[in-house]
């Protein structure tokens, strides 16, 4: 409702006018004042619309205040009300851009006709200030999308010339500037809930420029912008993803996995991500909550002292689990976790090779075919860690590729093929990474690896894919609103679902809908 001030020495006078906006029914929230610098005060502490004033007053006079009024709230409509009628009173209340100038004693018909139509100046201005911000809002929306579009464009491999210009465009410079790619991997879906509060995490996080690109419910892609200047980077800038894994495990109490990528150009972009993505498979190797660097000479944050012996006995069970594929990339991770921790005699290192060679080739039937006390003298001859990894790869070599383990494999296949059942059959509620790994029996991070591994995309990727498929059919085929639909592909936050579809096929779901009618 709008709301009117209105200043007047005398209260018989202010009750009158109260009086008669109640009798004709003018809705109007009314506030009172008796002079001019008590009115400054209420028009400081409430959004007034109208200032109904007299002209004699106490202390300050009507004029002085409409003076006042107008240089401080512009939009103000103003009418002043007296018994003087001079032509000076008429000129100064013209500069101070008065509304109307109402003569005493009030004449009720040309009050009402003044007032009225101060009340629906007030209205349409309000509406204009609406639309023009909602014009700025959706504007707004259009830039974001926009600039979201061009960075997926740019991580797919369009790192052209109208590519880069159209993001510079858009506030995204990357001419002269070093980028650093951060990939922050959830278990279970977190985006959609906690998007403000997590920006406000990066804020304070990271200190440089950065921009912000939702993958899908779990993953979203960071970009930080560096000073060209600035190619080296500094101690504490190579520990961003740490501060960010430690800021959001306080902030949420939920683990996530952090891989920090450095492509050299924008055209090398593509390839990071895609590094990036394949180190983000590790994580199995690994506890929860480990960061991953993608240049090697960025990994210089210590590993836990225990980070070996975890995974050894990670690769044990691979052995046991007769998965040949998790095996061997176990292995290179091993090789690599010896190198990083630098917390290993060499005799230990070789041991750990010698029975986990010993192991594997046990497992698959194959110690025959090696000349076992020979091998061993060898792999304690070695005289680099390089040296030591050909060693046990040669002999890992003696398994052939049709030796692993179909029983394994089978077993595989049909857990992937369980769970693509279960996704296809509650993709429309809120199931949860942890909730699939508890009907198959498997552990979270050994279910995205399996996933990943056969499907060869993500399980959270896979699952966004098919609900967007699915809302796409409802959108073309059903006549259901998009927040229906948005709930029947398994998303509670409507705008959030907007985003994501918007994402991945390029248009609103709106637009979609009107695009395939």
């Amino acid at each position: 409702m709008l709301q009117i001030l209105i200043v007047d020495d005398e209260a018989i006078e202010r009750d009158g006018i109260k009086f008669l906006i109640r009798k004709f029914g003018l809705e109007l929230t009314v506030l009172e004042a008796d002079n001019g610098e008590e009115a400054l005060e209420v028009l400081a502490a409430h959004p007034v619309d109208i200032l109904f004033t007299d002209i004699k007053m106490p202390f300050m006079d009507g004029l002085e205040l409409s003076r006042r009024a107008r240089e401080r709230y512009a939009g103000l409509r103003i009418i002043i009300y007296s018994a003087y009628g001079e032509f000076e009173y008429a000129q100064q209340a013209i500069r101070y851009g008065i509304h109307s100038y109402v003569l005493k004693p009030i004449d009720v018909q040309e009050f009402t006709a003044v007032l009225t139509g101060a009340m629906e100046l007030c209205r349409q201005e309000k509406a204009l200030e609406a639309q023009q911000i909602t014009l700025r809002e959706g504007y707004h929306k259009g830039l974001v999308y926009e600039k979201e579009k061009l960075l997926h464009d740019l991580i797919g491999g369009r790192a052209d010339g109208e590519v880069l210009e159209a993001l510079s465009q858009a506030g995204v410079a990357l001419s002269g500037r070093l980028v650093r790619m951060i990939l922050v991997h959830f278990e279970g879906r977190f985006f959609g809930r906690n998007d403000a509060a997590f920006q406000e995490d990066i804020r304070e996080t990271v200190r440089e420029d950065w921009e912000l690109l939702h993958l899908n419910e779990s993953q979203c892609l960071l970009l930080v912008l560096t000073s060209g200047e600035q190619l080296a980077l500094s101690e504490a800038e190579e520990e961003v993803g740490e501060r960010l894994r430690c800021r959001l495990l306080e902030g949420y109490g939920q683990p996530c996995t952090v891989v920090v990528g450095r492509p050299e150009t924008p055209e090398g972009l593509k390839d990071e991500y895609e590094r990036m993505e394949g180190l983000l498979e590790n994580q199995f190797f690994y506890k929860e909550g480990t960061v991953f660097y993608t240049d090697r000479a960025q990994a210089g944050r210590p590993l836990p002292a225990d980070a070996l012996t975890k995974l050894v006995d990670r690769l044990y069970w691979h052995l046991e689990a007769k998965d040949d594929y998790g095996f061997r990339r176990g292995m290179g991770l091993f090789f690599e976790t010896v190198r990083r921790s630098g917390q290993h005699s060499v005799i230990y290192t070789k041991y750990l090779c010698m029975e986990l060679t010993r192991k594997a080739l046990q497992t698959a039937g194959r110690e025959a075919g090696l000349e076992w006390s020979r091998y061993v003298e060898a792999l304690f001859s070695c005289r680099s860690l390089e040296e030591l990894e050909f060693s046990v790869q040669k002999a890992l070599d003696l398994i052939p590729a049709e030796d692993t383990h179909a029983g394994g494999a089978l077993h595989t296949k049909k857990v992937i093929k369980d769970v693509v059942g279960l996704i296809e059959e509650n993709y429309m509620h809120d199931i949860s990474l942890s909730w699939i790994a508890e009907q198959v029996h498997l552990t979270q991070t050994y279910l995205s690896y399996l996933f990943s591994r056969e499907k060869g995309q993500p399980l959270i990727k896979y699952i966004t894919g098919l609900r967007m498929q699915k809302a796409a059919e409802l959108l073309r085929e059903t006549h259901l609103t998009v927040a229906q639909i948005s709930e029947r592909a398994g998303y509670t936050s409507d705008s959030y679902f907007g985003k994501i579809f918007k994402n991945h096929y390029g248009v609103s779901p709106a637009k979609y809908r009107e695009m395939s009618s």
